[in-house]
Order: structure tokens, then C-alpha cells, then sequence
């Protein structure tokens, strides 16, 4: 018993971080547990790639306006992160703001190795994600539409005078 003791201490000092616990004294062999920042603003009825969406998106646009010097990403809105499954993939959605689309996506892809690095900070991840940045066309599209309901209304309106 008592090696069995010591061979479970060790792996927990080498970096395994399961909790394994002695025979019926409920004693913690591992020491404390490490530090991880919570994910307190997403409920837990969310899956993981989904939480971790949530805060990379709030990183990466934090990024944008502090870190990242690039003038081309000055007017760069993230508008949607996704995770695979697996987390080894991480799509962000971006509108290109003040540049056009093909400046945002060269700057964007100059960026990613820094943003991949302070992604992979931000969470305890096994490996880093692949970072593919996508253009957002949804608000383009909600005009394209926001344009037709106005031009059928005005119809409308002239064919009842």
C-alpha cells in the first residue's frame, strides 16, 4: 500500500491531473488542482466548442483593439467564432470594416500565428486550433432583403393610389 501511495504521488507530480483519491480516507493524492479561469459566463448546457466560442470571440476582439498594430485591422469586426468538435479547427466570422474584403483577409492571415498563439494562452487547450477567418455576408445579405421589403412596399402603396 504504502508504494502504491508513492507511485500515484508521483504521477501526480508528473503531470497527470486526474483525482485520485486513497482507499476509503477520501484523501487527495494529487495536491491542488490547477488554475483554470471559469467559464461562468456561459451555462453549462452548452457544449464545450460552444463555450469556448463564446470567449474567443470576446478575445479576439479585444485583440483587435489593443494588441494588434496592423492599420488594415483598424475597422475589423469578428462577428461569429465556431469550434469543430474536435477543437482542432476555429472559424471566425468577420466583417472587413473600413478596408475591403481582400485587404481584411490578407491582414487577417498575416495575423493569424499571433492571434493562434494568444488563443492558445487564453485557453488549456492539447493543441492549437486552426485559425480560418471567413468573410461575414449576412449584413450584406440583411440589406440585399431590407432593400426588397422597401421597394415592395412602395409598390404597394402606388398601386392602392
Amino acid at each position: 500500500m504504502r508504494y502504491r501511495r508513492a507511485q500515484l504521488q508521483g504521477r501526480a507530480r508528473r503531470g497527470h491531473h486526474r483525482v485520485l483519491r486513497e482507499r476509503g480516507g477520501g484523501q487527495d493524492l494529487t495536491g491542488p488542482p490547477r488554475a483554470q479561469q471559469p467559464l461562468t459566463d456561459v451555462p453549462r448546457e452548452f457544449t464545450r466548442a460552444q463555450r469556448l466560442s463564446a470567449r474567443a470571440l470576446r478575445v479576439f476582439a479585444t485583440m483587435t483593439y489593443s494588441e494588434l498594430r496592423d492599420p488594415r485591422l483598424s475597422g475589423v469586426q469578428f462577428t461569429h467564432v465556431a469550434f469543430s468538435p474536435d477543437l482542432s479547427v476555429c472559424r471566425v466570422w468577420y466583417l472587413p470594416g473600413s478596408a475591403d474584403g481582400e485587404t481584411a483577409a490578407a491582414s487577417l492571415k498575416a495575423a493569424s500565428g499571433y492571434m493562434r498563439k494568444r488563443l492558445g494562452e487564453s485557453f488549456r487547450l492539447r493543441r492549437q486550433p486552426e485559425l480560418r477567418f471567413v468573410l461575414d455576408e449576412s449584413v450584406a445579405r440583411g440589406e440585399a432583403l431590407e432593400g426588397l421589403i422597401e421597394d415592395a412596399v412602395r409598390r404597394d402603396r402606388a398601386a392602392r393610389k
